[in-house]
Order: structure tokens, then sequence, then C-alpha cells
């Protein structure tokens, strides 16, 4: 939050130093209009800065702990996944066994992958946010058009799953 306050206090002194480059190129009454309109308004930008800042930090927080989170929800959504696919292979099964075994294998994986996604797209959203905001350094848009990227084949990914998925479906109705 402090950062965010000094980002705008930074950019008021650096105006400020343009002001006093052009002193000589302009009035005294000009300057001093300038002067007055750089700082016009610097209580307000701070404390929006500020609020904009504690409410980044909250979601990235908020996102931190959902995140811990799914790592448990995935793993045992995971043996869940397994379980309900080895059934749905198990030829010794009935054909209806398995359809459900595999709907709920489906269910699950779709499941798996929205979570993924929503949480990538909030990340995505945050650095967004937090580059717009504050003076983003290279790393920062580096971080920015990685997170972008990981999304896009987070939503490749479930492209190919729904279709796989799709296969897995026709060929078990197949039978």
């Amino acid at each position: 939050k402090m950062g965010a306050a000094f980002d705008v206090v930074k950019d008021r002194i650096s105006g400020f130093g343009k002001i006093i480059g052009n002193i000589f190129s302009k009035t005294l009454s000009e300057t001093i209009s300038d002067v007055k309109d750089n700082f016009k308004g610097m209580g307000e930008e701070m404390s929006e800065e500020t609020k904009q800042a504690g409410e980044l930090e909250k979601a990235t927080q908020k996102l931190r702990d959902t995140e811990n989170e799914f790592i448990i929800t995935r793993a045992k959504k995971n043996k869940q996944l397994a379980e309900a696919r080895l059934l749905s292979e198990d030829e010794n099964t009935s054909l209806e066994v398995r359809r459900i075994a595999l709907e709920d294998a489906i269910k699950l994986e779709k499941q798996l992958l929205q979570d993924e996604l929503d949480h990538q797209a909030e990340r995505v959203r945050i650095l967004e946010e937090k580059t717009n905001m504050a003076h983003s350094t290279a790393a920062d848009e580096k971080a920015l058009a990685e997170a972008k990227v990981d999304l896009i084949n987070l939503e490749t990914k479930s492209l190919t799953t729904q279709k796989r998925l799709k296969r897995e479906m026709n060929s078990l109705d197949n039978e």
C-alpha cells in the first residue's frame, strides 16, 4: 500500500521537476498555475491508489488461499477420477455401470479443469490490475504475458479434453 502512495508522490515530484525545467520559458503566473495543477488532487489519488493496492493484496491472498485448498481438493478428485476411469474400463462390469463411471469421470475432469481455468483467470486479472496501476517493470509485464499464455494453454487443454471425453463416451456407447 505504501508503494502505491509513494508512486503518486514520485509522479508529482517528477512533474514538479519538469515545471522547474520550463521555469525560464513561462511567465511566473503560468509557472505557479502549473505547480498548483501538478499537486492538485494528490491526496485523493494517493487514497485511491492505496485503496486499489489493498484490494489487490486481498484478492492475491484469497487466490493463494483458494489455490492452497485446491491442492488437496485436486488430489482427492484425481483419486476419484482414477477410480471412476478404472471402473469405466473394466470389461467385467456391466455396460451401464461402466457408463455411469465414465460420466462421473467426465464430470470430475470438467470440474477440475474449470477450477484451474477460474484460478488462472483470476491470476491474470490481478496481474493486469497490478501492471496497470503501478509503474510496471519488464519483469511484471513478462509475468503477465506468461500468465496469459498459461490461461490460453488451459483453454486449449479444456478443448482437447472435451473432445477426448466425447470420443470415450461414443466408444462406450458403441460397445
